[in-house]
């Protein structure tokens, strides 16, 4: 024990040295008739060749799960496919964004018989949409969504 220490064992009093006698001979380990102090040995052993392939087989499995996560998704070129069926409502907010004839088909499709959608955003959002749109059905579907907006916000 350093010096400092041993100054605050004799303050402590007469009680406290068997007890910290004790305390130091349960780290120290028999070995035949010599006394080995634990801490003479290392905190920590070598790296062994198998927990090295362990770990690097392990890092390259953790690789090929982060890269099958991030690039999931898309085709050949890169590019996003959207569903054009308005089966929930994250779909339907993207049909006037994509606006080909499947996504404008399953707009006028999903328009109400008062000619709205969902809530008065849908329907701006549709209109806007569908006025840019040259076909017949798509003009009438625009005119419904106009009129409906008219009435309801006058």
């Amino acid at each position: 024990m350093t010096r400092d220490l041993e100054d605050t064992l004799a303050e402590l009093g007469d009680g406290y040295r068997p007890l910290v006698d004790r305390l130091c001979r349960a780290y120290d380990i028999a070995d035949g008739g010599n006394v080995v102090s634990v801490h003479a040995f290392p905190r920590h052993r070598p790296v062994r060749g198998f927990r090295i392939a362990a770990i690097a087989a392990a890092l390259v499995l953790v690789a090929l799960v982060m890269s099958a996560l991030l690039f999931r998704g898309g085709n050949a070129e890169g590019e996003r496919v959207y569903s054009v069926r308005a089966a929930d409502a994250a779909n339907e907010y993207i049909l006037a964004v994509v606006r080909d004839d499947k996504a404008v088909q399953e707009m006028i499709r999903t328009q109400r018989p008062d000619g709205s959608w969902a809530n008065d955003f849908l329907t701006r959002q549709n209109a806007a949409a569908l006025r840019l749109c040259p076909g017949e059905k798509a003009q009438i579907a625009y005119r419904r969504a106009v009129r409906n907006l008219r009435l309801r916000h006058r």
